[in-house]
């Protein structure tokens, strides 16, 4: 007796609603907005001095953490639609 395989379609995900594509300009736009905001950090911590006061130094550290989970925000954003558009056929 011959065993019947039914064929199914794979998931479809539709990653547009994040991005309209990986060519897209909204989300060439969100890559340079992340690498732009990589690099102002990377400025503003160049800049920090050893030995500041702590009242200074913990202002600066309470502002460049909110800066750093703004780009970490965004920068799951784009990794997470990347992985979900090359994950499944989309």
């Amino acid at each position: 007796m011959a065993e019947t395989i039914e064929k199914t379609r794979l998931p479809h995900w539709d990653m547009t609603t994040i991005y309209p594509g990986l060519d897209s300009p909204e989300f060439m736009n969100a890559v340079e907005e992340v690498r732009a905001k990589i690099a102002d950090l990377e400025a503003a911590v160049q800049k920090l001095e050893p030995g500041e006061e702590i009242t200074d130094a913990t202002v600066a550290i309470f502002a460049l953490t909110n800066r750093i989970n703004d780009v970490l925000q965004q920068v799951s954003t784009v990794r997470a639609f990347v992985a979900g558009y090359t994950s499944v056929d989309s």
